[in-house]
Formats: structure tokens, sequence, C-alpha cells
């Protein structure tokens, strides 16, 4: 019995172990980026193809981010109390203080959206990022069509949520979760090892 006991609390340690190794290698600081930079891509053309109203007008270039950009997005969405981030790119232009509209085929009647923009010195460093530096901007949308009001350019997603509604809710961090997942499999692993000095005293 005492060796059925020693060999579930080892078996039970060593799943947890893998579990904590599964989740370490699926959170968001190791992404596998293909596929979603190549949706990312295609979302920045098919904007920059429908055009984009930047101040009655004036110049701009749309430009392609990262899948890492979505999941910062993502990240501060949720610890904001917004929700899905349905994309992200560069929009750029020499305008400031003006109405940007663009089409976004993605749009869907009855929900309401913002425009998540990264204001941080430098975005393209990544030493210099800012997981704060955020402002969220307030959005009319028409059918496929979502305007805002821009002070300057960098980094926008198209995040799911209202602008009144984004609350400064603190999301765990995975790091947390995966520390705490260590933290039981190390009081698992002393469980087994008791149990089998245990088994050899009483031979």
């Amino acid at each position: 019995m005492k060796k059925l006991i020693r060999s579930i609390a080892i078996t039970l340690a060593a799943v947890l172990v893998f579990g904590m190794t599964v989740c370490a290698a699926g959170s968001p600081s190791a992404p596998t980026a293909s596929a979603a930079d190549t949706a990312l891509a295609a979302q920045a053309q098919q904007i920059a193809n429908d055009g984009v109203n930047v101040g009655n007008g004036q110049s701009y270039k749309i430009g392609n981010l990262s899948e890492k950009w979505l999941i910062r997005m993502q990240r501060y969405a949720d610890a904001h109390g917004l929700g899905k981030v349905l994309t992200c790119f560069d929009l750029s232009s020499s305008a400031t203080n003006v109405d940007v509209t663009l089409r976004f085929n993605d749009l869907s009647e009855g929900k309401s959206y913002v425009f998540l923009h990264y204001i941080g010195a430098d975005w393209q460093d990544d030493s210099k990022y800012d997981e704060n530096a955020y402002e969220v901007i307030s959005t009319k949308v028409n059918g496929k069509f979502i305007s805002g009001f821009f002070t300057k350019f960098s980094p926008v997603g198209i995040v799911e949520g209202s602008a009144s509604a984004a609350s400064a809710v603190v999301a765990p961090k995975t790091g947390e979760i995966i520390a705490l997942s260590a933290i039981m499999a190390l009081i698992m692993i002393a469980g087994a090892v008791v149990c089998a000095k245990k088994a050899r005293l009483q031979k």
C-alpha cells in the first residue's frame, strides 16, 4: 500500500512539473509568430487598400506590426477591462490632433470598439517598451468604418470594448501562475521523498 502511495505521489509530481513546462512554453513571452504575423500583415494591407482618412486627406502610412504587439496590447486590454484585440498596425502621419477614419471588415453590428494607442517614446526600441504607455480612444462606428481622434501616431490596435467601461483591473501575470505551479511541484516531490524514506525505514 505504501509503495502504491509513493508511486502515486511521484507520478503526480511528474505530471505537475510537465504541466508547468507546457504552461511556460505556451505563455505570451514565447509565441510562435508566423500565422499571426501573416494575418496581421493581411489586415494592415486591407486597411491600407481601403484607404484611411487622416485629417481631411493628409498623407499617412500603414505599417505591419508583429504578433509581439498583438500580445502586448491584449495584456493591456485584459488588465483594463477591455475585450479582444482584433488587429494592430502602425499608423504614421505628419498630421497631429486630427480625426481618423478607416475601414475594418471584422467590425460587428451592435458591438462597441476603441482604438488602443501606444504613446510610449521610441516604440521601435524594445528596451524602452512601457506596458502602461497606452491611451484608450473612444470611437464612432458606422457599419465597417471606425473613427477616433488622435493627437499623434504610432502603434494602434482595434479592440472590442468601451473607453468609459475600461477599468484598472490588474490581471495576473503568466509568470505568477508558473511560480505557483513550481511551488506545488516542489511540495509534491518533497512528499514523495518522505514516503520513500518511511518505506525504507519500515523494511
